[in-house]
């Protein structure tokens, strides 16, 4: 059992590499100003253990607020160019001795354009990072601190796109 676990943590943490953000990916946050954000559905264990779904989104905007870029109500996304949303999903599995085994996705969605059908204008990911891991119960809020570390990096990779004149 060990031994598939262990095949499994490296997987994902491959999976994990795999999703490294190319300079081509943080062109495309150039002139970005404001997002939207939203957050998945938890699982009720993981709430039940303290993790909420209105504790990540406050989270993550005031992460985002700090970090200066807007973050949309929900009825100004819509009216906003490209509707651009800060997507979060949260995913954990607890074993059998009380350690969660999590991934977290977080990625910049927004309105794109099919090049070869300019017609076709559809919701799409633009952005994305990631991550997996391991936390014990009484460590749940472990998982909002590296969901705030990884909203860093989108604001690293924002920044990277538009520098300051």
């Amino acid at each position: 059992m060990k031994r598939a676990l262990l095949s499994v943590v490296v997987a994902l943490q491959f999976c994990s590499l795999l999703m490294a953000q190319t300079e081509s990916d943080n062109k495309s946050l150039k002139g970005l100003t404001a997002v939207s954000v939203a957050v998945d559905p938890i699982d009720p264990d993981i709430e039940r253990e303290g993790l909420s779904r209105n504790q990540i989104q406050k989270e993550v905007e005031v992460r985002l607020k700090t970090g200066g870029i807007k973050v949309l109500a929900p009825a100004e996304s819509p009216a906003t160019p490209g509707q651009p949303r800060l997507y979060i999903s949260v995913n954990a599995m607890k074993g059998s001795t009380s350690i969660y085994s999590y991934s977290i996705e977080i990625s910049l969605q927004q309105r794109v354009t099919l090049e070869r059908d300019p017609q076709v204008s559809v919701m799409g990911s633009t952005w994305t990072t990631g991550s997996v891991g391991f936390v014990g119960a009484a460590k749940i809020g472990g998982i909002i601190v590296k969901i705030t570390d990884l909203v860093g990096d989108f604001l690293e990779a924002w920044r990277s796109a538009n520098p300051k004149k």
